[in-house]
């Protein structure tokens, strides 16, 4: 007769998945240190559509808002408000520049490796649980009685 299959060891998948996840943030976390973010919000303008709009005149919604919110309180005034304030992050988002410090291949190799091996070993441990269950002609036919 053919064996019964078994189930791996779940001391081993927790190890597997703890040293995924070690992979894993130590991964993000270099690749958050060779990350440079510019914001310049202040030092030009944001183009909505084909014109170009200072950044301080991104702010001037937002002071209607509040001067509005304190003669007249009503619900138009807080989702102008809201929206001045939308249009503010839009602005500081849109101004971000993003670009990576200098690097070796094989640091990014090592990075590149610790972030998705570490993600792979943890997408095993919670998609396919970890489980290594051999199917066998008997599991098969036990499985359908």
């Amino acid at each position: 007769m053919s064996k019964v299959g078994k189930r791996s060891n779940p001391g081993k998948d927790l190890l597997e998945f703890v040293i995924g996840m070690v992979m894993l943030s130590v991964g993000l976390f270099w690749l958050s240190n060779v990350i440079n973010v510019n914001i310049g919000l202040f030092g030009g303008g944001m183009m909505m559509g084909r014109f170009n709009v200072s950044s301080g005149a991104i702010f001037v919604p937002f002071i209607v808002a509040v001067i509005w919110i304190f003669i007249k309180p009503n619900i138009w005034a807080k989702i102008f408000l809201a929206l001045s304030i939308i249009l503010i992050i839009t602005a500081i988002i849109m101004s971000a520049h993003i670009g990576f410090a200098s690097m070796k291949l094989w640091e990014w190799l090592i990075l590149l490796v610790l972030m998705f091996g570490g993600a792979g070993l943890v997408a095993k441990q919670i998609f396919l649980g970890g489980s290594t269950y051999k199917y066998t002609e008997e599991n098969i036919s036990n499985k359908y009685k």
